[in-house]
């Protein structure tokens, strides 16, 4: 690794790849060629880069640098022109120089709507997370590092939209938002920071309908219609913008990722166009905050009781609290053992039940990290 954080592969990662360049005839294009060496070629490189890039991405950079390279050394027949030994150097130097690019510098931007009225501002929210309003447009603003496509599944896009759900929670439980389905079909910017291009890349559905149904409460947006609109906003941000901002700040803490884990299960639970998958998205939320490190013999009595003890305040509360869990896990389990393939109207009422469920553990455990940490 170099002084400015990039990898160039040496060693035996190069030598992969030139055992791989040197197994391929340089003659005409296409020169790719998927054999035993490509294999070891991408696995080898995958793991230098493992902290950024996975195996597919490893493979669509040396796919993309060798079409390049057939398009720029080969003739109007398609035949390469030069010496052998010069053109795989070559094209050995390329590939290495291609993954060295990597990891990047982006800066991430996704869009929501929260009222045509909302007066201009930047609110920085963490190290690398801004909120942004400007022509009654909202922006969530990531800077990060790693590797960007035009796909949802890169590392880059991966944290864009964890930390973007993350807000949408914050926002309409802590901040003056509601929070509707919206409209899907969205996609979000990734800006790279050395050369200033900008890649396109797919929102998925359900942080979409997420980000697209996060606007201003009446209250909020009557307010901004009144004389000293702006100030009143302000004032009203205020104490939930310093608590989302504690939150954020929270990070790479001892619990936060078993939280952030919920948070993403909870809208992805909310947000989807299946009710059976919002069940079990809920479920496995919940277990996320409340299983811990425990093996599954005899789990769902103990996750029942951590449950009604955490929230409730006395044994009445909590009998009706564990009786709460025990009725979602068991239309869990007729749903996951294909016992019954849809919810019934009776079934959705659990399905309601347990999203609150899983809320109320989000926010009291958040609030135990923040006081543990305050």
């Amino acid at each position: 690794m170099t002084k400015s954080g990039k990898i160039i592969l040496r060693g035996k990662y190069r030598a992969a790849i030139d055992q791989f360049v040197k197994s391929t005839p340089l003659q005409r294009m296409p020169t790719i060629d998927f054999n035993d060496e490509f294999d070891v070629m991408v696995n080898t490189a995958a793991k230098a880069y493992s902290r950024y890039l996975d195996v597919t991405q490893v493979t669509n950079i040396i796919l993309d640098t060798i079409c390049d390279f057939d398009s720029r050394n080969a003739d109007e027949d398609g035949a390469l022109i030069g010496d052998l030994a010069e053109l795989q150097k070559k094209l050995v130097d390329d590939i290495v120089a291609a993954l060295a690019a990597f990891p990047r510098d982006y800066r991430v931007t996704l869009q929501f709507y929260p009222s045509k009225d909302w007066p201009d501002a930047r609110y920085e929210l963490g190290d690398n997370v801004a909120l942004l309003f400007q022509s009654g447009r909202g922006f969530l603003e990531f800077e990060l590092t790693g590797y960007a496509n035009s796909t949802s599944d890169t590392g880059v896009a991966l944290t864009a939209y964890s930390k973007a759900k993350i807000f949408v929670f914050l926002a309409h439980n802590y901040l003056p938002f509601n929070s509707h389905i919206g409209q899907t079909g969205q996609s979000a910017e990734a800006r790279d920071c050395e050369n200033n291009t900008v890649i396109k890349m797919r929102v998925p559905d359900p942080l979409a309908r997420c980000l697209n149904g996060l606007n201003l409460d009446a209250h909020m947006r009557a307010k901004l219609l009144q004389p000293a609109g702006d100030a009143a906003i302000e004032v009203a941000l205020a104490d939930g913008l310093r608590f989302v901002k504690n939150v954020f700040a929270l990070e790479g803490k001892t619990g936060y990722d078993a939280i952030a884990a919920a948070i993403e299960w909870y809208e992805d639970s909310r947000f989807a166009s299946n009710q059976t998958v919002a069940l079990l998205s809920a479920c496995i939320g919940l277990e996320a905050l409340l299983r811990g490190e425990e093996q599954e013999s005899d789990l769902s009595n103990r996750l029942a009781d951590r449950y009604a003890y955490m929230l409730g305040r006395n044994p009445t509360q909590r009998k009706e609290l564990f009786g709460d869990y025990k009725s979602v896990l068991t239309l869990r389990g007729k749903l996951v053992h294909s016992k019954q393939a849809r919810l019934s109207e009776e079934d959705r009422v659990i399905l309601r039940r347990s999203q609150g469920m899983l809320k109320a553990v989000i926010k009291h455990e958040l609030a135990a990290l923040l006081e543990h940490h305050a």
